[in-house]
């Protein structure tokens, strides 16, 4: 009699523990259900800041994001690839400097008007740096926090531009504009 008892105890255990299961599988499904994805493509001028000497470049960034629905944040992955610079020191040996990021972010976005946005980015970059002179070469990788301002104008269901200032580390920062593809 022991056994049966202890044996219904388990299986009504089980029973329960699979129903808190199921529930938080359909909150989870729920919850990262998508109004719609997009893919951008955005061009890029970046300013680095090195040793005391500023330059500008010009590159390019790609990215993928994922609309949660009914949501105003959005999950964002792409890679930017910010250009290369020489820079010609007023004393020293002449160096070029160039820089890519793979990077994940959310972006909070709040309607202004009509079809226009404006939001704020944060996330994650894998930073890459090069610096070459003609007789040494210096490759530095670092994660960093990834800080965006932007604004971006919708055009019916299936496309926006946008507009942002990205901050990918204190020294390197960047303005683009980007056109974007719904679906």
């Amino acid at each position: 009699m022991k056994k049966i008892m202890l044996m219904a105890g388990l299986l009504a255990s089980a029973s329960s523990q699979a129903d808190v299961l199921n529930d938080s599988l359909n909150y989870m499904t729920g919850l990262l259900a998508s109004d719609y994805q997009y893919v951008s493509a955005n061009l890029t001028t970046s300013d680095y800041e090195t040793q005391g000497i500023r330059d500008t470049a010009s590159g390019f960034s790609i990215l993928a994001g994922y609309h949660l629905k009914d949501t105003p944040f959005t999950l964002e992955a792409g890679i930017s690839n910010l250009g290369e610079s020489s820079i010609k020191p007023p004393e020293g040996v002449n160096f070029e400097i160039s820089s890519s990021a793979f990077f994940a972010d959310a972006k909070y976005s709040v309607q202004l008007f009509n079809q226009a946005h404006g939001y704020a980015k944060v996330g994650l970059n894998r930073l890459t740096v090069k610096q070459t002179s003609e007789s040494t070469r210096h490759t530095s990788t670092q994660t960093k926090m990834m800080y965006v301002a932007g604004a971006q104008y919708n055009f019916a269901n299936t496309a926006f531009i946008s507009s942002e200032f990205v901050a990918y580390s204190a020294d390197i920062t960047s303005l683009s504009l980007g056109l974007a593809y719904k679906f």
